[in-house]
């Protein structure tokens, strides 16, 4: 069945395949409800969203309406595998496995709060130079920048090698040493529990 108006267009095949522009949008449905695709322009960008049965795979492609050859950004969701994101900017992020992120993609409170829990492993990039692992919900956590890196083994250890200098902490700061980068000798420290933030679920997208 075929139909047009202003603006509209309807294509039907049974069950099988349907395709439909009304208002600007355009659907299409292949294997009702195996897989949809959705097009549409808004604010400067053109939108492409997929989704196999709904929400085991779900996609969404954003590019610019205006300059073709920016990097697109991307969200994809495989239920309950993983979750990936990508700005088009340079910040990235992964998570295995992923099962809340494709119902509450907008909830940066699930994003922050209740994801974490379901966290095996995690990655963040901020920038190229700029990168964040997590492994075994946040008991192991590895930060490479410019310069400087850091691994921390839960509250039980951390290594920190930054520009101002090194550190090696038990406990979170009971007991460690510490080097300075303009000395050679390394400093007996305890009770000391400074320690930056180092959770990729502490950052936002």
């Amino acid at each position: 069945m075929q139909g047009r108006g202003d603006d509209r267009s309807v294509d039907r095949w049974g069950p099988f395949y349907t395709h439909s522009i009304k208002h600007g949008i355009d659907k299409k449905w292949v294997m009702w409800p195996l897989y949809r695709e959705k097009k549409l322009t808004d604010r400067g960008l053109d939108q492409t969203q997929r989704q196999l049965f709904y929400f085991v795979y779900w996609s969404l492609e954003q590019r610019s309406a205006t300059n073709r050859n920016a990097a697109p950004a991307e969200v994809t969701h495989v239920w309950p595998l993983f979750s990936a994101w990508d700005n088009g900017a340079g910040r990235r992020q992964f998570q295995f496995p992923s099962p809340l992120e494709v119902f509450f993609p907008a909830n940066k409170h699930i994003h922050a709060s209740w994801s974490p829990l379901f966290s095996i492993y995690r990655y963040d990039q901020r920038a190229p130079d700029d990168e964040r692992y997590e492994f075994l919900w946040g008991l192991l956590s590895w930060h490479r920048e410019t310069g400087a890196h850091e691994f921390h083994l839960g509250p039980l250890l951390s290594v920190e090698d930054e520009p101002a200098g090194d550190r090696i902490a038990i406990g979170s700061g009971l007991l460690g040493l510490k080097r300075a980068s303009d000395r050679d000798h390394w400093r007996l420290f305890w009770f000391d529990f400074q320690r930056k933030a180092n959770k990729v679920h502490a950052s936002s997208r």
